[in-house]
């Protein structure tokens, strides 16, 4: 391949880019906000849910309101892999970006005020959602005992093990209630999602 082909390829794979990136921008925005959506409704669950509402509070809501917010881009990586094919690194980049980017107004809502005004918070978030969306891959392979591939359906004991995970995380390990309302959460996260990707969507046998 000569020089100035290898140029037009370059620049045709560039402008098909570009396409994707404005094709996909607006899904991603609309996916960012059921991003928040699925956080703070657990969150708020949590803390008006007659059978929880005594044992958590602000703090323990900011914990739940972060690692849903995690969960739910893992979820909306795995759904995207099989429903964007070669577009699902430009659609989880660009949901990724929405989500840093509207991180500091959500999360104020849960008492962590000023986060723009911290030094390398913007990174730190995205290495934050890196490291548990790794996570729970790895959690996902040991339930499947998978050898690293993609199915479409996720195991439904993720969703369990991630509300068991989550309620040690919070300090209430053995409190039956807070495990069946997280677990709910994310099994209903994850309708959501698929009815994002194509309204005519069934939630995948789990």
């Amino acid at each position: 391949m000569s020089d100035i082909e290898k140029e037009q390829k370059e620049a045709e794979e560039k402008q098909r880019i570009r396409e994707q990136v404005v094709l996909l921008r607006p899904r991603a925005q609309l996916g960012s906000k059921l991003v928040f959506e699925i956080a703070e409704r657990g969150a708020d669950e949590l803390l008006s849910n007659k059978r929880t509402a005594a044992k958590v509070n602000n703090d323990t809501a900011l914990i739940v309101w972060l690692e849903l917010v995690a969960f739910a881009l893992y979820l909306f990586d795995r759904v995207a892999a099989t429903r964007l094919n070669d577009s699902h690194p430009i659609y989880m980049k660009l949901l990724t970006d929405f989500v840093i980017s509207g991180f500091p107004s959500e999360v104020a809502k849960f008492g962590k005020q000023n986060l723009r005004s911290e030094e390398g918070w913007a990174d730190d978030i995205n290495s934050s959602i890196s490291t548990r969306s790794m996570q729970y891959f790895s959690l996902e392979q040991e339930i499947t005992g998978a050898k690293g591939s993609l199915g479409r359906a996720l195991p439904r004991a993720l969703f369990s093990e991630f509300a068991d995970i989550l309620a040690q995380e919070i300090g209430l390990p053995g409190d039956k209630n807070v495990k069946e309302l997280l677990g709910l959460r994310t099994r209903t996260a994850m309708a959501d999602i698929l009815k994002e990707f194509s309204p005519a969507a069934e939630e995948p046998t789990m």
